[in-house]
Parts: structure tokens; sequence; C-alpha cells
């Protein structure tokens, strides 16, 4: 790789913003309320992640739906539950199993999107995408995927509006939970695991009820939390749909 390294950098973590961000538009509640109107009354709006996962993790995902969202930044309450973006807490979810789970769900679509741009790519030499790994994780690469990072999910509607430091949060989170599966290509090219492993993954874990990571990994040992929305990310067929 020459001088246009960079730009294939770009172009490739490009991808997997774009993954990570139609995860988020595709699954979340908001996404279903570009319109909303009042209705005091109304239950909690079914969203997207009723389609997957299990209940438990159903409801830490949409904790402060109808309260302006998780504001991260602040942190969690004297109790550990996460607090919204008006001010009350939500004593349903603890603010580490949210931070945790969002940010495992959004590394997996970042990591799968990265996957796809990675495959994709018939003109790169395998020696060749090894350097362009090394590459994402020196420090610079680093940087530059937690600004990019930082700037798309500030309009996202998974962070409260008025919390200038929630997206910084999670994209050091993010970054955090990418770097390592990125340091090893072997790991990286194998990350979703074997088609038997992927499909004890969809049934049991991405389809409700599902079950909890716990009980998943003991089906598939060795499968990180990330890799196993990973593989209910590429299952849902997000990243082919972005690719294209």
């Amino acid at each position: 790789m020459q001088t246009n390294s960079w730009m294939k950098i770009i172009s490739v973590v490009g991808l997997s913003l774009s993954q990570t961000l139609s995860l988020a538009l595709l699954f979340h509640p908001l996404a279903s309320q570009a319109q909303p109107q009042p209705q005091p009354q109304t239950p909690r709006t079914s969203s997207g992640w009723d389609n997957m996962f299990s209940e438990d993790i159903q409801t830490i995902l949409n904790a402060c739906i109808d309260r302006g969202m998780v504001d991260i930044a602040t942190g969690g309450d004297k109790d550990g539950s996460v607090i919204c973006a008006n001010g009350f807490p939500d004593s349903s979810v603890q603010f580490n199993d949210y931070l945790n789970t969002l940010s495992d769900l959004m590394a997996g679509a970042f990591v799968v999107g990265m996957r796809t741009a990675y495959i994709n790519d018939n003109k790169l030499t395998r020696e060749q995408k090894a350097q362009m790994l090394s590459m994402f994780v020196s420090p610079s690469g680093k940087a530059m995927i937690q600004k990019l990072l930082e700037q798309k999910l500030a309009n996202l509607p998974l962070l409260p509006k008025n919390s200038a430091r929630s997206p910084v949060v999670l994209a050091s989170n993010i970054v955090e939970r990418v770097v390592p599966v990125l340091q090893n290509q072997n790991n990286f090219e194998n990350f979703l695991g074997t088609p038997e492993q992927q499909k004890l993954v969809k049934e049991k874990f991405c389809t409700p009820p599902g079950t909890s990571i716990t009980e998943v990994q003991k089906l598939v040992p060795g499968f990180s939390s990330i890799q196993l929305y990973a593989v209910c990310i590429q299952g849902s067929g997000v990243a082919d749909r972005v690719a294209r």
C-alpha cells in the first residue's frame, strides 16, 4: 500500500460506519417514530429489537426510550441504574448492563462491516490486507476511527441530544472492543465461526425468545458477546444491503 492507503482505510471505515448506523436505524425503536404523534396513554412502542434477542436484552436496549434515551456520559444512579436524558432514573436497567450491551452490539456491527469490505476487496492481497489491519490498530488509526464514530453517533437517535459527551463515551467503548479483533488477521477472518456455530447462535440467541449470552456460550465455547451479536447482524442481511 502506497499513497492511497489512508484513502482505502477511510473507505473501509466508512462501510463499517454505514453498517453500524444502518443497524441502529433499522432496529432501534425510534426508527419507527420519525413523525411521533402525541399519544400519552399508549404503551411503549414495539421496536426492531423485538425481532431479535431475548426479552431481557430487549429490555436493556429499550431503556429510557420514552424519556429521551440513556445519558451515557452521566453514568449510573446511586443504585447503579441508568439515568435518562430527562434526569430521571430507569430502575429496571443497570447502567453497566446497558453500556456493555449497546457497546458489544455496535462493536459487532462495526466488525461485520469491516469484514464485508475486507472480503469483498479482490484488489488487495492477503498480505496487503494484513498491513491495512495493522494500520487500523495503530495510534493514528484508532484515533481516526474514534473521531469518525463520535461524529456519526452524535447524529443517531440512540443518544440524547443534550449530552455532548455520550457519543465520546460510546465511541471509546466501541473502539476498545474492536481493536483486539483487528489485531489478529486469522481471528478476524474467522470471527463469525463455523456455519454450524452460526446456525446455533441464530437459533438459540438471535431469534426470540432467545437465551442469555451465558447460556448460548455453553453451546459455542469461546465465543465472545461481540461475536454473538455479530452473527445476528450478519444473519439479518444488513451488511449485504449496505455493501450493495
